[in-house]
């Protein structure tokens, strides 16, 4: 019952927040191979690279989410947006790190100016996300916060 507290608190403030998701497993491949399989993904996915630096391990890319009637009606445009990071961890092994979020653009009208806000990841950034780790380690990662504490450190 003790561990059983802490894993429902953690899925509840999983489930509630508006933060984007992390999801890092490590990677045995070196950093070129990485990023050629994670570009290769995205691109697979149909995600739009928006930023991205090989030499760094990083790479960020949008997908939109929303079109149609609900779309003109609300003048919102939804995009779910993948982070790619690769990165040598504190043990010295390579690891590959994948956050989605999802996000809302509002357009401007003649008396408003227009607006981005974060909303939850959708629960497809999500499968997305772990499906890129899964492609480029053989692993659907480890989730993580916001603020990098693991899910599964916190319900021990």
């Amino acid at each position: 019952m003790r561990r059983l507290i802490p894993s429902i608190l953690a899925t509840a403030i999983a489930g509630c927040s508006s933060a984007p998701i992390s999801y890092s497993a490590p990677t045995p491949k070196p950093l070129d191979a990485t990023y050629a399989c994670a570009l290769s993904k995205l691109n697979e996915l149909g995600y739009t690279l928006s930023n991205t630096n090989k030499d760094a391990g990083f790479i960020q890319a949008a997908k939109q989410t929303s079109s149609g009637l609900g779309e003109f009606l609300n003048s919102r445009k939804t995009f779910d947006q993948l982070t790619v990071a690769i990165f040598d961890a504190a043990d010295g092994n390579k690891t590959l790190r994948v956050t989605a979020a999802t996000a809302q653009q509002k357009a401007g009208t003649l008396f408003s100016k227009s607006s981005e806000s974060g909303t939850a990841p959708s629960t497809t950034a999500k499968g997305h996300a772990t499906a890129l780790l899964s492609a480029c380690t053989g692993s659907p990662g480890t989730q993580t916060s916001d603020a990098g504490v693991s899910f599964e450190a916190i319900a021990k």
